[in-house]
């Protein structure tokens, strides 16, 4: 089993819990990662780029007329997910990861 990778759903579920969130953030987070997923066609989230970001938060808004505040929040769920599961994946330290996520929120904040 040490030998076989985690699944997505099983990585988030880890950092969140090992940083002490609430069990509604963790299923609410875990909410938005699979629906920015399926607005993607199934592509994974690894490589995922602002404006990739950007086009599935404008359509929210544009199509599914939702607000600035659910709008915010799935912008959260996606920078700790890229921030917290997988740039950790990846092998850098989590004083990066903290550094990269406090950019990526500048910059994909800058994008709404």
């Amino acid at each position: 089993m040490s030998g076989t990778p985690l699944r997505l759903r099983d990585q988030v579920r880890a950092v969140i819990r090992v940083s002490h969130y609430s069990i509604r953030t963790e299923k609410t987070y875990w909410y938005w990662l699979r629906y920015f997923i399926r607005f993607q066609q199934m592509k994974y989230p690894r490589g995922m780029e602002a404006c990739e970001v950007n086009e599935f938060l404008t359509w929210l808004a544009a199509h599914r007329h939702v607000a600035a505040a659910t709008q915010a929040q799935a912008l959260n769920a996606l920078v700790f997910c890229t921030a917290s599961c997988l740039i950790n994946l990846w092998g850098k330290s989590t004083r990066l990861s903290a550094q990269r996520y406090h950019d990526d929120y500048r910059r994909m904040g800058a994008l709404i």
